[in-house]
């Protein structure tokens, strides 16, 4: 059994966990934590002489290179808050650095914009506004989510917050994952699954299995009318393809994420029929900061018990690391799971 750190020992107060943080207005929600002592950096900055003796970073969509300086310049570092759920552009970590997501922030907003693409084709939202440009009054049958297959690729907090609203709506949603379990299908099985669906939601992270997981084979297969909307990682979706099949008007989509991102405005993307398209705001609404923070102290104050972070990623989602420059031996998260995986 791995013995506690000091400063943990019983009948000693648990100390407040420094980390840095890229703006003031995180160093006021998360003093609230009282484990939790922020410290601003300003990314690009050198990191001041507080920053010393941090075990963590919050990173706000920055990527691994901008990270990286802070972690040779402080030692103690060892954990990466992120602001959102999506993590693959810092997963080119070093070696002993873990990745802690905000999943269950963002779910609830992204997936109010998954089924509201779904219904804006649904009910024809996209053509009636083309007609209303033109001052043209013109009747049309709308479709219904009533008894409509959707097949939901991903089974996480995200995943089931829009199976939850589907069935709310009627609606026969279909839960796909990588792994089978319970009422979740494996993510290989879905191609069986295409005829049926009404509907196509993506709602899963980045990794380079997924890469181009929606083909063009894969687009073909979903029946005439029918919606592909993705809310996970523009990169799982072949948008060459994707340009393709919209331009016969034999689907429609909804997609809230591109590849490449953000999309060049020469784009073929952009003219593309029966497409809504929005610019990764999907987890962007009124009060998402302060959900973010929620769960960001959450899981800093269970680190600071020495306790593993509910959002912790785990090692078989990431990459593999890059030796560290320093020397010194795990102590967070990542030394913990490891220690288990080793046991």
């Amino acid at each position: 059994m791995t013995p506690q750190p000091s400063h943990l020992q019983p009948g000693r107060p648990v100390p407040r966990m420094k980390v840095l943080v890229p703006r003031t207005r995180f160093v006021r929600e998360l003093s609230a934590f009282a484990l939790v002592e922020p410290v601003v950096v300003r990314m690009g900055e050198p990191a001041p002489p507080q920053a010393q003796g941090a075990r963590a970073i919050v990173s706000e969509a920055n990527h691994w290179q901008a990270l990286r300086p802070y972690f040779d310049a402080v030692a103690t570092l060892e954990t990466i808050f992120m602001t959102s759920a999506g993590y693959d552009h810092v997963a080119q970590r070093y070696e002993g650095v873990s990745i802690v997501n905000a999943r269950g922030a963002h779910g609830g907003s992204t997936a109010e914009m998954a089924i509201a693409m779904i219904l804006a084709h649904t009910k024809k939202f996209v053509a009636f506004e083309a007609a209303k440009r033109q001052h043209n009054w013109v009747y049309g049958v709308s479709g219904s989510m009533q008894g409509a297959r959707i097949l939901v690729l991903g089974a996480g907090d995200l995943g089931r917050r829009i199976a939850r609203i589907a069935t709310a709506m009627e609606a026969d949603p279909v839960l796909f994952a990588r792994t089978a379990r319970g009422d979740v299908h494996a993510l290989s099985e879905v191609g069986a699954w295409l005829a049926g669906a009404y509907a196509v939601v993506i709602a899963l992270p980045m990794s380079a299995e997924l890469r181009r997981l929606a083909d063009a084979a894969f687009l073909a297969a979903i029946p005439d009318g029918g919606i592909l909307v993705n809310v996970g990682r523009g990169g799982i979706v072949d948008t060459d393809a994707l340009v393709r099949e919209l331009a016969t008007g034999r689907i429609a989509a909804g997609i809230d994420v591109t590849d490449p991102e953000p999309l060049p405005a020469n784009h073929p993307l952009w003219d593309a029929p029966n497409l809504i398209l929005t610019p990764h705001v999907g987890g962007f609404a009124r009060g998402s900061f302060g959900r973010i923070i929620q769960v960001m102290g959450a899981g800093m104050e269970a680190m600071a018990r020495g306790e593993t972070p509910d959002n912790l990623i785990p090692l078989a989602a990431l990459p593999p690391p890059t030796p560290r420059p320093t020397t010194g031996s795990k102590t967070g998260p990542e030394a913990r799971r490891d220690a288990t995986a080793i046991g």
